[in-house]
């Protein structure tokens, strides 16, 4: 389990989150155990409001954490709806920065085209990959994953494409990156003040309607102050983060690996997070990519966020 910096504030916090409520830290020292029943009839809890002290109007912060509703076993009608609703969400991505030719219609061309599909397998010098319409094995010593969606440039002769080129969704270089003048802290169980933070934000388990529960895998929670908005993706992953998958996953637009091979919408990345924690067991590290702040650590570990600055300070 994880910690807030003490024990008392944990409870706090997983009973105001469990109502849809997170408090900066200085109205977190404020709050008693036998006033949070009291607080939080004074919030409105329509959504995750983040309450501050002596905040004007326009100017307070709140978020939204995206939390995908409950599911009861999975049937392979479902299965099969992610992974058709994951490849059409990336290939829209893909669609933004290339023409494309669907399979069937691969053979109407002699000249260079492109097409985008999802990785079915894998062959000796190459992989297979189908869309909508069909599948075609392609040639290419490139390395990719089963279940990758990726454009693919190339030309088909004797019923198989030979690539040229493979293309990923990747972070495009127009975006415009979030900012804001506030400070996020994530904390992973180190036992320090949060000193200058206006939101805390924890992997911890919450407490809704008497029964203890996790936080969505991966967690979305959308800042919104006035005009500016800010995204956190805070992702965990068995065993250790290492950067250079972190940022295979940013330039697929697709978080962690499925297993069993049933696709999750959540973990499409779109829209694209302004910081991206990966809670891992790893010394920790830091990258920014494309205007995407990445941190990840583990326990024992905190990291105070300048959204303004993008400063990354962990401890």
């Amino acid at each position: 389990m994880t910690h807030l910096y003490i024990m008392e504030k944990e409870d706090i916090v997983r009973k105001l989150l469990s109502r849809g409520v997170m408090v900066s830290p200085d109205i977190l020292e404020k709050i008693k155990d036998g006033d949070v029943d009291a607080f939080l009839e004074k919030t409105d809890t329509g959504a995750c409001a983040v309450v501050g002290a002596g905040a004007k109007e326009g100017e307070r912060l709140s978020c939204t954490i995206g939390a995908p509703g409950e599911r009861g076993e999975m049937t392979p009608e479902d299965a099969a709806g992610a992974n058709a609703e994951k490849y059409e969400r990336i290939r829209k991505m893909l669609l933004r920065k290339v023409d494309a030719v669907s399979i069937n219609n691969l053979g109407r061309s002699s000249s260079k085209v492109c097409v985008i599909g999802m990785v079915k397998d894998k062959v000796n010098g190459g992989f297979v990959i189908e869309d909508g319409t069909g599948e075609i094995e392609v040639r290419s010593s490139e390395s990719v994953d089963l279940d990758d969606v990726i454009g693919i440039r190339g030309w088909l002769r004797d019923r198989t494409f030979f690539a040229e080129e493979i293309l990923l969704p990747d972070i495009p270089m127009s975006r415009e990156p979030g900012s804001m003048d506030n400070t996020i802290l994530l904390s992973c169980g180190a036992a320090v003040h949060p000193g200058k933070a206006d939101v805390i934000l924890t992997p911890c388990t919450i407490q809704e309607n008497g029964k203890e529960k996790n936080l969505p895998n991966p967690a979305w929670i959308f800042l919104d102050k006035g005009k500016k908005k800010i995204t956190v993706l805070v992702y965990k992953t068995d065993g250790k983060g290492r950067k250079e998958e972190a940022l295979q996953w940013l330039k697929k637009r697709y978080v962690g690996k499925d297993s069993p091979p049933i696709a999750k919408k959540e973990r499409v990345l779109e829209p694209i997070p302004d910081i991206f924690w990966i809670v891992s067991d790893n010394e920790p590290w830091t990258e920014n990519y494309k205007g995407v702040s990445l941190v990840s650590f583990g326990e024992g570990h905190n990291a105070r966020v300048d959204l303004k600055k993008r400063k990354i300070e962990v401890s």
